[in-house]
């Protein structure tokens, strides 16, 4: 179908992986910006360990409707979440949403 030819042409998957790239990278920087400890990453979402209770984070993004996964339960990913990347208006109004999450 049409799918498996957009994904066997170059020119488009190699738009899509540039994308997520910049995303990517767009995020680690601002997040870090916010206090965040961000994990290297080549996949489509980050780790990070929040300058804050994860619980209390990924509650009150919920209340503004977006979810993140809270990985706090695990001892070793204390106040960690896993923040899958979108477009760039996802990210950037995730982004907004953190910031007034943590007071900013």
């Amino acid at each position: 179908g049409i799918a498996v030819r957009a994904l066997s042409e170059r020119k488009f998957l190699s738009s899509v992986v540039r994308r997520i790239t910049h995303e990517r990278q767009k995020m680690t920087r601002k997040l870090e910006a916010l206090g965040f400890v961000v994990y290297p990453s080549d996949a489509n979402f980050l780790l990070a360990k929040a300058p804050i209770r994860s619980r209390t984070l990924v509650g009150r993004l919920l209340k503004r409707g977006i979810v993140i996964k809270d990985l706090g339960a695990h001892p070793r990913l204390l106040d960690h979440v896993r923040i899958t990347l979108g477009n760039a208006d996802q990210n950037d109004r995730l982004l907004r949403a953190i910031s007034r999450s943590l007071g900013r």
